[in-house]
């Protein structure tokens, strides 16, 4: 039931998607792309619960409601484990960037 929920999301949202190859990050083309290569390797690190529950709320762009249902999960432990994933992310790509 799960999967069918997020194939119906991720259906219904496809038109609505925008490619990351075109979502300007920085104004340098070459930091652009050192930004997203470090975006993805911080992604790619993350736990799969975390890790789906980025994906879920950026790139699906679902609300914590919708993320809630789809995970069948209080909405406030949606909301606590975005703020760990996200936290999580920023150190990762933190180390990527040299920022740490």
């Amino acid at each position: 039931m799960k999967n069918l929920c997020i194939d119906h999301y991720k259906h219904r949202r496809r038109l609505n998607e925008v490619p990351l190859e075109n979502v300007r990050v920085l104004a340098v083309e070459h930091e652009d792309r050192e930004m997203k290569k470090a975006l993805w390797k911080g992604i790619d690190e993350l736990p799969d619960e975390q890790k789906e529950i980025i994906v879920l709320r950026y790139f699906q762009q679902l609300s914590y409601q919708e993320i809630a249902e789809i995970l069948d999960k209080p909405i406030g432990t949606v909301m606590s484990s975005l703020y760990y994933a996200k936290k999580r992310l920023k150190g990762i790509v933190g180390k990527y960037l040299g920022f740490e």
